[in-house]
């Protein structure tokens, strides 16, 4: 009975692995929180929460609060919560250039020439060194 209970908490938490062959999954991250003060603004100080989200289109998404958008601190969550036969959508943060690396098919949009979505999609840089097409 345990067992089963855990099994249902881990799927209405979030906690389920998301994605698979031919699955599509898109992680972004975010910061959120209210309007700083100056000397919240000042190295160091922040009132801020960084949110790396992951979500299966169509599906469930999993929400983790993170340290910073460093690629050793977003890896490790997104290895964890997202099925290494995924497809992978996200923007191009370095962070996540390594996840072709991983077994991700990896796409990402470049917002500042206006792509936006799965039409526009490129592999990432990484997988294009990796022999990607």
């Amino acid at each position: 009975m345990g067992n089963e209970i855990r099994k249902h908490m881990g799927a209405v938490d979030g906690d389920a692995e998301l994605g698979g062959a031919g699955v599509f999954v898109e992680i972004d991250e975010t910061v959120v929180g209210g309007i700083q003060s100056v000397e919240e603004r000042a190295p160091g100080g922040t009132n801020k929460t960084i949110v790396l989200g992951m979500m299966e289109r169509g599906g469930d998404l999993v929400t983790v609060v993170v340290s910073n958008q460093k690629r050793a601190t977003l890896m490790p969550h997104i290895v964890k919560h997202v099925d290494g036969d995924s497809i992978v959508h996200t923007y191009e943060n370095p962070s996540y250039n390594l996840l072709r690396d991983k077994g991700y098919d990896h796409y990402s949009v470049n917002h500042r020439v206006r792509e936006h979505s799965a039409r526009t999609a490129r592999r990432s840089i990484a997988s294009k060194t990796s022999g990607g097409t």
